[in-house]
């Protein structure tokens, strides 16, 4: 769904956003107070409807510096909206089993477009696309019960370990995501239920991220298994996602194609790619989880692999990420990241490795330290050298070096 179209200025964009922001609160003001019967006693009807809370601030931003002589500050990521909880049978404090039997959800929050992140295979919507332009980032309706709970409209995906939730993410964001592999949110309709340790993730989406312009259904899911403790955490897991494309949606008439898409954009394709997953975290300190002494010690390893069909031929692609993640202090935190992506294994020297070395700082206090945080990162960047080439032939200009600093804000961060 297209919500900027226009050209627009710096101020363009933010009375854009503040209208965007006015028109989604009252919708969703308006569907909770016709959802409220007229009932004399106030703490009843909220009992029996549910309530609204508003969404704690996402604000994500930074300077990069990377070579040569390319520096920016730059806004990488904010949302902000609200959300309206109730049940239609049984609320929690009446139910024998403590669960709600049928609960009802409405989400809609507001933020930058990079939250959303479009595959990059897709034509920009705009010739002024930016990731820091205001666009919708949530808004669906669902109902949840002991069987699993379903969601529709504008709805977070989860591949991998990509959920949608920024708040999750320890550091930075992976290779895949940079690259526009993957997208983090979509448009359709998701089912999700869990029992025992196991959780299942079904999505039936649009696949664009945005405007549907050629109207073809990708399928996502998202199978994970995971065992947690007061002190250890981990989770096993397994994705999938098939869909098409054509050129109505990759290279329509009058827009400029995405020059680093893993396809051709003048060609309909088929694709599908998969992943598996591992990640676990110890707490070290001398606290539990979540307390003012939590330090941890962690990793996470992700390998991802797709194939991508076209008339002219098959193109076949693969990526590794291993993430070493280590708190000896209270108030520091230290990461190495190795990451490779080959983006077509039929053909040599295109093959990307980045090696990252991290340090976090969290600047506020005890238990709240994961709220607000600074982090910096140091990346080499290179790439193989096609086969024939005599030792040491990879030039100058093949590797890359960047610095980035990133200030991170959101009160609920998960333990």
């Amino acid at each position: 769904m297209s919500l900027m179209r226009r050209d627009r200025t710096d101020s363009g964009d933010f009375y854009s956003l503040v209208e965007m922001a006015i028109c989604s609160f009252a919708v969703l003001a308006v569907v909770v107070f016709i959802a409220r019967p007229g009932v004399a006693n106030a703490s009843e009807s909220r009992e029996r409807w549910g309530e609204f809370q508003w969404l704690s601030p996402w604000i994500e931003t930074g300077a990069s510096y990377r070579d040569p002589k390319d520096g920016r500050f730059s806004q990488g990521s904010a949302s902000f909206g609200g959300r309206w909880t109730g049940w239609t049978s049984e609320s929690p404090t009446n139910s024998p089993s403590g669960l709600i039997q049928t609960g009802i959800e409405a989400q809609i929050s507001i933020g930058t477009r990079s939250l959303v992140s479009r595959p990059e295979r897709y034509a920009p919507l705009s010739n002024v696309e930016r990731s820091s332009d205001p666009a919708l980032v949530d808004a669906f309706a669902g109902v949840s019960g002991n069987w699993g709970r379903f969601r529709f409209g504008l709805i977070p995906l989860a591949f991998g370990l990509e959920d949608g939730n920024e708040s999750e993410r320890s550091w930075l964001r992976p290779l895949i995501l940079r690259r526009g592999l993957i997208g983090l949110r979509d448009v359709g309709l998701s089912y999700t239920v869990s029992a025992g340790g196991f959780y299942s993730d079904w999505y039936v989406h649009n696949g664009e991220g945005g405007e549907d312009r050629d109207r073809e259904i990708w399928m996502t899911a998202r199978w994970e298994y995971r065992l947690r403790t007061d002190r250890v955490q981990w989770r096993w897991g397994a994705s999938g996602q098939v869909g098409r494309t054509t050129p109505d949606s990759t290279h329509p008439a009058g827009s400029t194609a995405s020059t680093i898409s893993e396809l051709d954009p003048d060609q309909s394709s088929r694709l599908r790619f998969g992943g598996l997953h591992m990640v676990s975290d110890w707490v070290i300190g001398e606290g539990g989880r979540g307390s003012p002494t939590d330090r941890r010690f962690g990793f996470e390893l992700e390998a991802f692999g797709g194939e991508i069909l076209q008339d002219a031929r098959t193109r076949r692609l693969r990526a590794l990420r291993f993430d070493l993640e280590y708190e000896p202090f209270l108030k520091w935190g230290f990461l190495f990241r190795g990451e490779a992506l080959d983006p077509d294994t039929q053909i040599s020297g295109d093959l990307v490795h980045e090696a990252g070395l991290g340090l976090q700082y969290y600047i506020l206090p005890g238990a709240l330290k994961r709220s607000l945080r600074a982090i910096l990162m140091f990346t080499k960047e290179w790439s193989e050298a096609p086969l024939g080439a005599t030792a040491g032939a990879t030039s100058a200009s093949s590797e890359n070096h960047r610095v980035e600093f990133v200030l991170r804000f959101s009160p609920d961060v998960p333990q």
